[in-house]
């Protein structure tokens, strides 16, 4: 019986002419036709199915919703910290094949969030439209920020923060609450081969810096640096960075 509902329901939704009047046009009253579809999608609700017209609608629909939750626009507090070298992709996954939600173009000016732990040649990456994506380190210039990182420290030195500037000792003020990067140096000299910031371990660079991105509320965040040799903890740095009123 249900079958048979089912095919007389398909019938009344494709086998009948549209009876939709120029009146109700006019006055933007749905169609015989749509008020059919609704009753047909209602009843395939039932059966678990819904029509291609339906399906196709909800895809569209997914599809401008991973398109918004892509876009973060706190990403505009963050200070580019690269450029592309190439003409690239920024691709969904740190994956050669990965969907691509857009394209970047040489010089194009990058914030790179963090490099994967468990795939070196891949960065996470807000590119300038404040889309969230991986680029392959390939594709990655020098970094822009770092110079400061190339300081010779002194031998009585392990770790130093090159950026943001500081205010004043042990303390750092940004125009606004959001992600703040941070970039920074170790001594390799002093055997530093290791530096977490607030638990998280940062990876060190061929040139001795590092970087990381820090979410910083309205109160402000306390911010824990810590610098090892393998397992021995050599220095800690610990310093505020608050917004500016």
């Amino acid at each position: 019986m249900k079958i048979i509902t089912l095919i007389l329901a398909l019938l009344l939704l494709y086998g009948c002419p549209n009876q939709t009047t120029s009146g109700s046009k006019q006055q933007g009253k749905p169609s015989f036709k749509e008020n059919s579809r609704k009753v047909v999608d209602d009843f395939l609700k039932n059966f678990g199915l819904i029509t291609k017209k339906t399906f196709d609608k909800s895809q569209a629909e997914v599809s401008e919703w991973k398109k918004l939750a892509r876009k973060t626009p706190e990403c505009s507090y963050l200070s580019p910290n690269a450029k592309i070298s190439k003409d690239t992709n920024l691709l969904i996954s740190p994956k050669d094949k990965a969907e691509v939600i857009s394209k970047i173009t040489k010089d194009d000016k990058i914030a790179i969030i963090s490099r994967l732990q468990n795939l070196p040649e891949w960065y996470l990456v807000y590119n300038k439209k404040c889309e969230q994506g991986y680029v392959k380190e390939s594709s990655v210039a020098k970094l822009i920020n770092l110079g400061s990182a190339k300081i010779n420290l002194s031998e009585n030195q392990n770790i130093v923060i090159t950026d943001p500037q500081w205010t004043s000792a042990n303390l750092i003020q940004v125009k606004s609450d959001g992600f703040v990067s941070i970039t920074g140096a170790v001594n390799k000299k002093n055997g530093i081969n290791k530096v977490t910031i607030n638990n998280e371990e940062a990876i060190i660079e061929s040139d001795n810096s590092f970087s990381t991105t820090l979410n910083v509320p309205k109160k402000g965040l306390q911010v824990r640096v810590v610098a090892f040799n393998n397992t021995t903890k050599i220095q800690n740095l610990t310093f505020d960075i608050k917004v500016k009123n």
